[in-house]
């Protein structure tokens, strides 16, 4: 398993949902620019140390509908702040619920995705690009 981990680049998260503390691996702390070892990871920490602070309310939010609605699965993708700048996160996650509906745990994944966003973000501006000077892409 570790090794697979390795070769994707994935990093692992496991939250008890009840205590509020969450273990992550250390490609985790990679991805987030956490010194190993040095930082007790809960919700809030999370949320208002790592998410950036212009997708902080959306990713409460679609969080808060993991917590209150039962969703078993959910993907999202966020920007963090990194000692190294901005980078972008892709995070798939599982739920556990208690029988009265209460989230009890959650575990998942995250991706560094940084560097496709930046594909994305370059493809898109050649794009708008073309379609405002109606330039043929040339074939290569």
């Amino acid at each position: 398993m570790r090794l697979a981990l390795e070769a994707t680049g994935a990093a692992v998260w496991d939250w008890n949902c009840l205590t509020d503390e969450a273990w992550t691996s250390e490609e985790y702390h990679n991805i987030f620019g956490i010194p190993p070892g040095s930082h007790s990871l809960s919700y809030d920490i999370w949320l208002n140390e790592f998410v950036h602070p212009d997708d902080r309310a959306w990713v409460d939010e679609a969080m808060q509908q993991v917590r209150n609605h039962q969703h078993l699965e959910f993907s999202i993708e966020y920007r963090i702040l990194h000692s190294e700048g901005v980078r972008w996160v892709a995070v798939q996650g599982k739920t556990v619920y208690n029988s009265n509906g209460e989230l009890i745990r959650a575990v998942g994944t995250v991706l560094n995705i940084t560097s496709r966003k930046q594909v994305e973000k370059d493809i898109g501006s050649r794009s708008f690009s073309k379609m405002v000077t109606n330039e043929p892409e040339p074939i290569n």
